[in-house]
C-alpha cells in the first residue's frame, strides 16, 4: 500500500468539508470529484450554479455528491468573505 493509499484510508469517511472558491474551473470540479468518488470529503463549489453546471458538462463531470453555492445569492455572503480571507495565505513584502 503506497503512502497515498495509507492517506486516503485515514481521512475516508471522517466527515471532512473541503471548500473552493473557484467553483466553476475545469480543473476543481475534476478534483471535487475525485474527492467525491474516494468518500475522502465532502465538497462545496462557490460559484454560480449555471457556471459549474456548464463547466461540468463540457469535462465530463458529475456534479453528483457535490454542494454548489452560488455565494453572491446566498444570506452567507458575509461569513464567506470572512472565511475566505482569514485562511487566505497572506503576502510577504
Amino acid at each position: 500500500m503506497t503512502f497515498l493509499d495509507r492517506l486516503a484510508d485515514s481521512l475516508r469517511d471522517q466527515g471532512r468539508v473541503v471548500v473552493f472558491p473557484e467553483g466553476s474551473d475545469e480543473r476543481i470540479l475534476a478534483a471535487a470529484g475525485r474527492l467525491v468518488e474516494a468518500r475522502l470529503a465532502r465538497v462545496v463549489l462557490l460559484a454560480p450554479r449555471a457556471e459549474v453546471e456548464a463547466t461540468a458538462a463540457g469535462a465530463g463531470v458529475s456534479l453528483d455528491g457535490l454542494e454548489v453555492i452560488d455565494p453572491g445569492e446566498s444570506d452567507r455572503f458575509e461569513a464567506y468573505v470572512r472565511g475566505y480571507a482569514e485562511h487566505r495565505p497572506r503576502a510577504k513584502l
